[in-house]
């Protein structure tokens, strides 16, 4: 799968208003959705007890994200699922994309977000009801990401 140009707008995107977690990727708001669930990082610690000890030691190892699960959004990019539906269909190593998460308050004010690095779509669930305005709704899309670092604003 070639890489894809999210820079293009559609006529009539809205701003997105209801949804608390817009998604951007390189810099262009492709959807939003109104929960987000699963964001974190776990440490994967080595734990061993040195010859004559009675105590447990714990060395750091490796880390791991967990998989990120956005609930019922909706988005007027056809590329955006697309992608989507080629990174889960397909068993072949698809372009990974660094995904922005940005959680907006209810005027629409950026509060926080966070940079899923090179993160992949491993499942997605449509909505039930088509939408009218020409887009996509999404029952629930779960990201795999390979690092997570906060975004300062």
């Amino acid at each position: 799968m070639s890489e894809i140009d999210f820079s293009k707008r559609h006529a009539n995107d809205d701003p997105l208003t209801g949804n608390n977690f817009i998604v951007r990727i390189k810099g262009t708001e492709i959807g939003g959705f109104e929960r987000a669930e699963g964001l974190g990082i776990n440490a994967n610690p080595v734990r061993y007890s040195p010859g004559g000890k009675t105590t447990e030691m714990i060395l750091p190892n490796t880390s791991s994200c967990n998989d990120v699960a956005l609930i019922r959004g909706f988005t007027k990019h056809r590329d955006f699922v697309n992608w989507i539906m080629e990174s889960v269909r397909e068993r072949r190593s698809t372009v990974k994309y660094n995904v922005e998460l940005i959680v907006q308050n209810v005027n629409g004010d950026s509060l926080r977000g966070f940079e899923l690095i090179n993160a992949r779509p491993i499942a997605w669930m449509p909505r039930d009801v088509l939408n009218t305005n020409g887009g996509y709704a999404l029952e629930e899309l779960t990201l795999a990401p390979e690092d997570v670092v906060p975004i300062e604003f």
